[in-house]
């Protein structure tokens, strides 16, 4: 009985359409939805573990905090990265 949905009123209606979809093509968009809801899940998974090679966790300062030499900062590293996959740095890390 998936076409059966109470109203505001408790009353119960056949619908046959969600919006301007049928009910059968709502129910095909909704598993989409959530394929792609678990797709993003797991790259964002994935874009941080390539950002935690890139730079793992160090001690407060870290080795070369500075970003002196060759070395660039932790800061440095990671908004390359997400420039160069092409994302915004506060894509990567919202809180930073």
């Amino acid at each position: 009985m998936k076409d059966v949905a109470p109203d505001p009123w408790g009353l119960v209606r056949m619908s046959t359409m969600v919006g301007s979809v049928t009910r059968d093509r709502y129910d095909e968009l909704v598993k989409l939805g959530r394929d792609w809801v678990a797709t993003m899940s797991g790259v964002q998974w994935r874009l941080g573990d390539a950002a935690m090679e890139i730079e793992p966790m160090r001690s407060y300062g870290g080795a070369h905090p500075s970003g002196k030499g060759d070395l660039f900062t932790v800061s440095e590293a990671i908004r390359m990265f997400a420039e160069d996959v092409g994302l915004a740095y506060k894509a990567l890390f919202p809180l930073a």
